[in-house]
């Protein structure tokens, strides 16, 4: 029979078994390799509340720890919660397809790319008219 995966879901290559991990969303019995591992850093309090204890805080320099939470989902919570996407076979099949890029669903850097791309051209219009008044003067 024909399998979907060329790795079948799994990456115990050489392991007959691999011990049973609970997925961090919904407590589902999952092997260890076939969980999707995502490494989370947050902030242990939210911006406004950060705001308020740098104000009221002695120390001027004073930088509050952040959270490290390793999150493991299963594949059901994984795609529910838009860890991972569905793909199509010709993309799981082909080398780009491996390689996976989260999606940013408006979280940081989302829509000023542009803005970016516009900085640089300004960049560089400036950086090309100073080197002409610099040639012009120096001639």
């Amino acid at each position: 029979m024909p399998s979907k995966r060329r790795n079948n879901g799994r990456s115990s290559h050489g392991r007959g078994h691999t011990a049973i991990v609970r997925c961090s969303n919904c407590s589902r019995s999952v092997p260890k390799d076939k969980v999707i591992k995502r490494f989370q850093v947050r902030n242990i309090v939210d911006d406004s509340s950060q705001r308020d204890l740098r104000e009221a805080s002695v120390y001027a320099t004073f930088m509050l720890p952040k959270l490290y939470m390793k999150m493991l989902y299963c594949v059901s919570c994984a795609i529910h919660g838009r860890i991972v996407r569905v793909r199509n076979k010709k993309l799981r099949a082909s080398p780009e397809g491996r390689i996976y890029v989260r999606p940013n669903f408006g979280g940081k850097g989302a829509g000023n790319s542009f803005a970016v791309c516009e900085f640089l051209f300004f960049l560089l219009m400036f950086f090309v008219c100073f080197l002409f008044l610099f040639l012009c003067v120096c001639c």
